[in-house]
């Protein structure tokens, strides 16, 4: 699937004197999800953009990235950086974005005698972000799936410019 976006914004301050300001922002987007077997898929999704004129922007025009960094979550986020906080990475500039998931029914815990009769899948997330003034935030995590039939247990480490930043995990409890 491919998005073509463009977004305009206008900015008008009655408390100022000051002109009435626009704002212009072009995003792509290319994701696609295949299925690799019986209760396997790959996921990903890569996304980039940027305002061809950023003098007169506000921080609440900046394109704002999906963190969720709390430790419990109620729904299930895709291509969601898991650990930043709210806010950090977002940027007035040129941005680029990917994240890849892999699901598969056997691939680590699930080999093991107990869990190998279980509904549990794992999955592995790569997910990258890249921007003109920010450092290179990378983010790997490994996560159960159905776990106990409505929740996904995950760890994720994070890395700027190839450099370990932080290590978090995850509870996403999922209820639709």
């Amino acid at each position: 699937t491919f998005n073509l976006t463009w977004k305009h914004g206008i900015n008008d301050f009655n408390e100022t004197d000051e002109r009435v300001n626009h704002s212009d922002m072009i995003k792509l987007e290319v994701y696609k999800s295949h299925n690799i077997g019986a209760f396997s898929e790959f996921r990903w999704r890569v996304r980039a953009g940027g305002f061809p004129d950023n003098r007169d922007l506000t921080f609440y025009d900046f394109f704002h990235f999906n963190p969720q960094p709390f430790p419990v979550l109620i729904n299930d986020y895709q291509d969601a950086f898991m650990i930043p906080a709210y806010y950090s990475l977002s940027t007035p500039e040129v941005f680029g974005e990917l994240h890849m998931k892999y699901t598969t029914p056997y691939l680590l815990l699930k080999l093991l005698p107990g869990l190998s009769n279980t509904l549990m899948r794992e999955n592995i997330t790569f997910s990258y972000l890249g921007s003109r003034y920010h450092t290179n935030y990378t983010e790997i995590g490994y996560s159960i799936s159905e776990f106990l039939l409505i929740g996904e247990l995950g760890v994720y480490v994070g890395f700027e410019d190839v450099k370990y930043k932080s290590i978090g995990g995850k509870v996403i409890l999922r209820f639709n």
